[in-house]
């Protein structure tokens, strides 16, 4: 459950892709993720992806308001 309370991080992020992309663009947000975490550590800063929040789609879309896009992950 720590999860969906984002292990206490002062900032939250989510990550959504269009439906229309396929595992070709989902490869390529997992090594944007990947680089961005780096280089948040480099900064001093640790992340968390979190790929629970994709089972709380509806939920997160709902509360962002917006469209149909896929919830990818969340990232604390």
């Amino acid at each position: 459950m720590k999860n969906f309370e984002f292990f206490g991080a002062p900032a939250a992020l989510f990550c959504f892709v269009d439906r229309a992309d396929g595992p070709p663009q989902w490869s390529d947000l997992g090594m944007f993720l990947q680089t961005f975490m780096l280089l948040a550590k480099e900064a001093g800063l640790d992340t968390c992806a979190q790929e629970a929040w994709s089972m709380k789609q509806d939920s997160v879309q709902d509360f962002l308001k917006l469209d149909d896009d896929m919830l990818f992950c969340g990232m604390a």
